[in-house]
C-alpha cells in the first residue's frame, strides 16, 4: 500500500486546521452557525494566503499567533454596519440624557464598535448636549474598543459608506467637510480613546477595575451571536452601567436585552436604550412615532397586503420547506430576504421565539426591509408588545409609502 501523498497530507491539514478555525469562530467569537459558512471561510483563507504568498501551514500558525490575523478573518463574517448617526432619535436621546447630567463627568463605553462613527457620533451628541459652562466643569470620555485594530490605523474621517444619511443639523458643525470628507471638530478628539481589544476580554477588565459607565453602548455585533452568548452579552454590559445609566443596543435587539436583562425599554421611539429602574426619563427633545388614525388603517392594509404574498403551505412536509429555509440561510447568511423566509416557516411551524430572531437579523442586515418589518409587527403582536408592534407597521407603512414615491418619479 502507498503511503499518501504529499499533496493529499497538506489537503488533509488544511481541512483540519479550517474546522479548528471554524469552531474557534463559533466557541470563542460566539457566532452562530448561520453567521458563516464553510465554503466562505475556505475562499477567504485561500484568498489571503494568496495575498501574504505563504503555505497552508504558516498560515493557519499565524491565525493562532497573530490576534490580528484572526481578527481580520471574524470581522470578514461581522461586518459593522455603522455609520455616522445611524439612529438620529437615539443621537437625539444621548443629547438630552448629556443635558440632564450637565453638572457631572460621563463615562461612555462602546463595546465592538466597529470604527469610529460610533464613537464620534456619541461624543458630538454629548458635547452638543452640555452648555459651553457645564463643559468647563465636567468633561467626557468616551472609550470605544473593538478586536480588530485595523478599524483604528486610519485618522477619523468620514465618507462614502459611513455617511449614508444626512447629518443632523445641529452636528453639522462638528463634522466640517474637508476635500470630500467629514473631518471631525478638534472639540470631539479628546473626547476618544480607542483599545484594540475583544469583547469579553473590555468587559472582564472593566469589572476588574470596578468602573461603571453612564453609558454602555452595544450595538454592533450581538446580532452575530448565538442567542446564549448574545444574552450573556447584554447581561455583563448592564453590570457595567452606573445607577441612573442607559444601555444603548440595536434597533432590533431591544426585545431581546429586556429579555435577558429585565431592564426596562426607555419609552422614546427610536432611543433604543434601555435602564435598570422603571422612572425611565422621557427626552422632550425626542419626536414619537405616532400615527394618525387614517395611516394605522393604511398600516393594516399595508400588512394584510403583505402577508398575501406569503406562500400557501404545500404538500411537501413543513420540516422540509423549514430544512429548506435553513439551509439557504446557511448559503446566503446576509441576505435579508432568506433570514424573513426563514421567519415565515418558523412561525408556521409554531417557533415564534426562533421566527422573532430570525426577523431581528433580517432587520440588522436591512432595516428597510418591508416584509420582515410587517413579520415583526405581527409577531410583536402576538407576545402582546403593541406598542412595539405600532413602530414596525410605521417603519413598514414609511417604507411602502417611499417606494411608491420612487416609482412615481421614475
Amino acid at each position: 500500500m502507498n503511503p499518501p501523498s504529499r499533496d493529499s497530507r497538506d489537503e488533509h491539514e488544511s481541512a483540519a486546521s479550517l474546522t479548528s478555525l471554524a469552531a474557534r469562530l463559533h466557541h470563542e467569537s460566539a457566532l452562530a452557525s448561520d453567521a458563516f459558512s464553510m465554503q466562505r471561510l475556505r475562499a477567504m483563507v485561500r484568498t489571503r494566503m494568496s495575498e501574504l504568498a505563504i503555505d497552508t501551514a504558516t498560515y493557519f500558525a499565524k491565525v493562532r499567533e497573530i490576534p490580528e490575523e484572526y481578527a481580520r478573518i471574524e470581522a470578514a463574517f461581522t461586518p459593522p454596519e455603522t455609520w455616522l448617526f445611524r439612529y438620529p432619535e437615539s443621537f437625539e436621546f444621548v443629547r438630552a440624557f448629556a443635558r440632564a447630567h450637565a453638572s457631572e463627568q460621563l463615562q461612555v463605553l462602546v463595546l465592538g464598535c466597529g470604527g469610529w462613527c460610533e464613537p464620534y457620533a456619541l461624543a458630538a451628541s454629548i458635547f452638543h448636549g452640555r452648555s459651553e459652562s457645564s463643559r468647563s466643569v465636567a468633561g467626557c470620555v468616551i472609550h470605544a474598543s473593538d478586536r480588530n485594530g485595523a478599524l483604528f490605523r486610519d485618522a477619523p474621517t468620514f465618507s462614502g459608506m459611513h455617511v449614508r444619511a444626512e447629518l443632523p443639523l445641529w452636528a453639522r458643525r462638528y463634522f466640517p467637510v474637508i476635500d470630500a470628507n467629514c473631518q471631525p471638530d478638534d472639540s470631539l478628539h479628546s473626547m476618544v480613546r480607542a483599545q484594540t481589544c475583544d469583547l469579553a476580554s473590555t468587559m472582564i477588565q472593566a469589572r476588574a477595575a470596578a468602573t461603571r459607565y453612564d453609558i454602555v453602548c452595544l450595538r454592533n455585533v450581538a446580532i452575530y451571536f448565538t442567542a446564549q452568548a448574545r444574552d450573556h452579552a447584554f447581561r455583563n454590559a448592564c453590570k457595567l452601567v452606573a445607577p441612573g445609566g442607559v444601555l444603548l443596543v440595536g434597533h432590533s435587539e431591544v426585545h431581546a436585552a429586556s429579555l435577558a436583562t429585565s431592564w426596562i425599554p426607555v419609552d422614546v421611539p427610536g432611543a433604543f436604550a434601555l435602564m435598570a429602574d422603571a422612572s425611565v426619563p422621557r427626552a422632550a427633545q425626542v419626536v414619537a412615532e405616532t400615527l394618525t388614525p387614517r395611516a394605522m388603517i393604511a398600516a393594516k392594509h399595508l400588512e394584510k397586503k403583505v402577508s398575501a404574498l406569503i406562500p400557501m403551505a404545500s404538500t411537501v412536509p413543513a420540516l422540509d420547506a423549514l430544512a429548506r429555509a435553513h439551509a439557504q440561510v446557511a448559503l446566503t447568511p446576509f441576505d435579508a430576504q432568506a433570514h424573513v423566509a426563514l421567519a415565515l416557516e418558523l412561525e408556521m411551524s409554531g417557533d415564534l421565539a426562533h421566527a422573532a430572531a430570525s426577523i431581528t437579523k433580517a432587520l440588522y442586515l436591512d432595516r428597510f426591509c418591508e416584509a420582515a418589518l410587517v413579520a415583526g409587527a405581527r409577531l410583536a403582536e402576538t407576545r402582546g408588545a403593541t406598542g412595539e408592534a405600532s413602530r414596525l407597521r410605521a417603519r413598514a407603512l414609511r417604507v411602502h409609502l417611499s417606494r411608491e414615491s420612487d416609482e412615481g418619479r421614475s
